[in-house]
């Protein structure tokens, strides 16, 4: 099954697997039916996270089944969402934090996914962040889309370009 956010649509839907062999999704559930401009999802401990237009949220997730269960719950609603601020992209890190990037703030933002304690993990302009990964050593990487560049937090707490002239470089992940 594939998860979807349908940002202009303001859904997050399944697409069921391909059952038949038709090459075509074997159905479409809708998941979550009304949420402001989803963008960024990430599957974690039986939770479905998606970062929207003023915060991110969760639900209850069963993989097996591929169904929702329970109410949407706010994790971190304290976000702007005027702008490119409203797509976010989310993903787990090492420690178990999630981590949410935002091209618009410039910013990558580290939250407690139990207490939704937001903290600035890489402050503007170095934060620009349409894509955040983890390297199997844990360091955090991140396309910064407007700069062209891809940019690393070392563990000294200090930003390094890895490359640049990069135009519009988006998403990047680990092997």
């Amino acid at each position: 099954d594939l998860i979807v956010a349908r940002t202009r649509g303001d859904q997050v839907v399944l697409l069921e697997r391909d059952a038949d062999g038709d090459g075509k999704p074997g159905g479409l559930r809708t998941l979550i039916g009304e949420i402001e401009h989803p963008h960024g999802l990430a599957l974690h401990e039986g939770w479905l996270y998606v970062a929207h237009a003023s915060g991110v949220a969760r639900i209850r997730f069963d993989v097996g089944k591929g169904t929702v269960s329970g109410a949407l719950e706010d994790v971190a609603s304290d976000f702007t969402s005027d702008g490119f601020h409203r797509t976010k992209t989310i993903t787990f890190g090492p420690d178990g934090q999630l981590y949410a990037g935002s091209v618009g703030s410039q910013t990558i933002y580290r939250i407690d996914p139990t207490t939704g304690a937001v903290a600035i993990v890489v402050p503007a302009p170095a934060g620009e962040a349409d894509d955040v990964a983890f390297a199997p050593s844990g360091t955090l990487v991140w396309t910064a889309l407007v700069a062209g560049e891809i940019r690393v937090l070392r563990p000294d707490q200090t930003v390094a370009t890895l490359v640049s002239d990069f135009a519009l470089i988006n998403p990047l992940d680990f092997t």
